[in-house]
């Protein structure tokens, strides 16, 4: 694991962790968190993944005091910058929250850049980087939307959004307060090995289950 920093689309000094080895998956945290928070997932996903883990800017080490420097189009912006630092021409992109928010406005600004996209969750209170059932009709990468198993409402409006997506797929998993992270992880693999170069099991995954086919 290693830390590094890039600069975002404007130049601002963000930073990002890097861990494991294959084919590569963007995760961005939710609001009012940081990159460490998704730590014990990219731990589990990094036996067969490159996971890097994308500070937003304002957030944690990713200082940015101007608001007017914060607008959702620079979010986006960010992760092409990202992309372009690490020499990468695709990679899957995700996030929990409103991180998850801003990977389906890249899937949908940058679809030659985006592999797959991953939505774990609902965007925070602040809302930033949301997007409109109606925007997601025009998100042509596969997606996977991670529906909160522990709440009927949330769990709800997630499978709105998965039925939204012309390439959407569903999966529940527990994720009120943290979830088990190894259903987490599994859910996320079986959705990769179909849409990236993976193997179907990877070795001592904590709470792998072969993907299902059919």
């Amino acid at each position: 694991m290693r830390d590094f920093v890039y600069h975002g689309s404007d130049g601002c000094r963000l930073h990002a962790t890097v861990l494991g080895q294959g084919p590569a998956l963007i995760l961005l945290h939710g609001g009012g968190a940081d990159r460490r928070g998704l730590l014990p997932l990219a731990r589990l996903l990094a036996e067969g993944l490159t996971v890097v883990l994308a500070e937003v800017r304002g957030h944690g080490r990713s200082v940015c005091a101007c608001r007017t420097r914060r607008a959702r189009a620079r979010y986006a912006g960010d992760v092409d910058a990202l992309l372009d630092r690490l020499g990468l021409r695709r990679a899957a992109v995700g996030g929990t929250g409103a991180g998850g928010a801003v990977a389906l406005r890249v899937a949908a600004a940058r679809p030659e850049r985006v592999r797959a996209a991953l939505v774990i969750g609902r965007e925070g209170r602040d809302g930033r980087g949301s997007a409109r059932l109606s925007d997601l009709a025009a998100i042509t990468v596969p997606t996977l939307v991670v529906a909160d198993a522990g709440s009927p409402r949330l769990g709800a409006l997630s499978a709105r959004a998965a039925r939204a997506l012309p390439h959407g797929h569903l999966a529940r998993v527990p994720l009120t307060a943290g979830g088990p992270v190894p259903a987490l992880a599994s859910a996320v693999w079986d959705f990769l090995v179909t849409h990236l170069t993976l193997h179907a099991a990877a070795p001592g995954r904590p709470g792998h289950r072969p993907a299902c086919h059919g």
